[in-house]
């Protein structure tokens, strides 16, 4: 089992957003649809969980892409093995934990 967290300021994120070009180098096209009209928190919540899986199941952002149930719950699609992952985010942070089963 290997274990992953990432936490984020809110404002950078926010920022990076700014540019098309870091949307399309992090996100995949399943994220960006789901992504689109959401707030900076939500595009921090998926970079925080995409460094968490790089961290807990080694590789790059782009072997990651994370979905979500109707509940909103997020889920890990991968070829790099099994994940859970938690996003969580107040006022100025994002975090996430990623475990690898």
């Amino acid at each position: 089992m290997e274990v992953g967290t990432d936490i984020i300021e809110i404002a950078r994120i926010e920022k990076a957003i700014e540019d098309d070009r870091f949307i399309w180098k992090v996100y995949s096209e399943v994220e960006r649809k789901w992504l689109e009209g959401k707030a900076a928190q939500s595009y921090a919540g998926l970079y925080a969980a995409k460094e968490g899986l790089v961290k807990a199941g080694g590789g790059v952002l782009s072997d990651y892409e994370i979905g979500h149930e109707e509940s909103g719950k997020p889920y890990v699609i991968s070829n790099k093995g099994n994940f859970k992952v938690s996003i969580s985010h107040c006022k100025e942070y994002a975090v996430a934990t990623v475990i690898k089963e």
